[in-house]
């Protein structure tokens, strides 16, 4: 099983370093690596406060996620809490979850040294990604 992190906008060119990992605009990891990055991002202090990068929050539920009619109200739940941390929920599952450009910034801030640091700073500047 493989999560996929697909680019809101193609970027005109992919930095060397990731080339290997991305393809057409989505860097794809398993279960596993996507558990050890969720570790570092938890263990990583956010750049805007003194706390954990992730925050553990419910996701909305079923029917609110997948009411389209009320996109405002939907996205303002499913973006938590703002304020430098990223919704763990975004990242436990396969639904489609959007990783704003903003909450991609706070990644890339918070975690040094890694490739998942370098895909967040390229999210960053094209319009965030989706989990899939």
């Amino acid at each position: 099983m493989s999560f996929a992190l697909r680019l809101a906008r193609a970027p005109a060119k992919i930095p060397a370093n990731l080339a290997k990992f991305v393809s057409k605009q989505t860097f794809t990891v398993n279960i596993r690596q996507m558990s050890v990055l969720l570790q570092a991002m938890c263990l990583s202090k956010s750049p805007l406060q003194d706390e954990a990068l992730c925050v553990h929050s419910p996701p909305p539920d079923e029917t609110t996620k997948t009411t389209k009619k009320n996109k405002a109200a939907t996205d303002r739940l499913a973006a938590g809490p703002g304020g430098g941390q990223v919704p763990m929920h975004k990242f436990e599952s396969m639904d489609g979850w959007i990783v704003t450009a903003e909450e991609a910034g706070w990644i890339a801030k918070g975690i040094a040294g890694l490739l998942w640091r370098d895909f967040n700073v390229l999210a960053a500047r094209h319009g965030g990604y989706s989990v899939s």
